[in-house]
């Protein structure tokens, strides 16, 4: 018995047809890529759950003020995140494009590729007033109490505890264990 021509061309049209369609549903049912600073962003409100601020700096009547210099995109993602969200039991404020000397407030300074000379002349007063600095490299050397570096595709948490302890933040012992310690 022979098969007409035209049925075995359309059995493999629809056969076709099956096989792209499921290839489609596969690859849309993929979750969605997150980039760096998705990552980045989402770590940076992570980590306020494993620090603790100084009581001088826990006023529940004013902002937990999170600071992004720049316009970096963690600042936008920062704002998504925690919009009408708060922060250990207080509202949050994102400010995004500030310069490093407009730090004062904040509670958590991000400063994606510090400069050395910038984050030293800061680092007396950024102590001090118990900020929490944060950028993209090795805490050691960028004068940062953490470090959320790019490594081996991942990005990684590294922490400057010296630097920590001069700013009076306590990092928890659960942080601790899963950070890198750069000195």
């Amino acid at each position: 018995m022979t098969i007409p021509r035209r049925f075995s061309i359309s059995r493999f049209l629809i056969l076709g047809l099956c096989m792209s369609t499921a290839a489609a549903v596969r690859v849309s049912s993929q979750a969605p890529a997150f980039d760096e600073s998705q990552i980045r962003a989402q770590m940076i409100v992570n980590l306020t759950k494993f620090i603790d601020w100084p009581t001088s700096r826990n006023d529940m009547h004013t902002p937990f003020v999170i600071c992004a210099v720049g316009n970096d995109q963690v600042g936008s993602y920062l704002e998504t995140l925690l919009s009408g969200k708060t922060v250990q039991g207080r509202a949050v404020l994102v400010r995004r494009g500030i310069a490093p000397e407009q730090v004062q407030p904040c509670h958590i300074l991000y400063i994606p590729h510090p400069k050395h000379k910038q984050i030293t002349d800061l680092s007396a007063s950024l102590a001090s007033a118990s900020v929490l600095t944060i950028s993209e490299e090795n805490p050691a050397r960028s004068g940062t109490v953490i470090g959320l570096p790019l490594v081996d595709g991942r990005v990684q948490i590294e922490i400057n505890r010296p630097l920590a302890q001069d700013s009076t933040l306590t990092l928890s012992s659960h942080l601790l264990q899963i950070a890198t310690e750069r000195r």
